[in-house]
């Protein structure tokens, strides 16, 4: 999970960079709500393990184009309380 996450994190932030962001965010969200469910369906280890690597290369499309929206949305006098409630969804969920 880690391996894949930190792997494919860069590699989506440059696309989301340079294509339309929240296109990118919906197709992250949709592999990781799909990977997640495959990980709930899985009835042996490899299908888990495959399945895991899936949510973190859903998970890792996650964050960097969220930031970046963010970053679009917000003055940047306003981007760290914006970027702070953001980063505050993972621990209260």
């Amino acid at each position: 999970f880690a391996l894949f996450y930190c792997t494919i994190s860069i590699p989506v932030a440059w696309l989301a960079d340079r294509t339309n962001r929240v296109k990118v965010l919906s197709i992250a969200c949709a592999l990781w709500s799909a990977a997640t469910v495959a990980c709930g369906m899985a009835s042996t280890y490899p299908q888990l393990v495959l399945a895991r690597m899936a949510v973190g290369v859903g998970e890792a499309g996650g964050v960097p184009p969220s930031y970046a929206i963010i970053t679009d949305y917000f003055a940047p006098g306003r981007r760290g309380t914006a970027l702070g409630l953001f980063n505050l969804g993972p621990p209260l969920g």
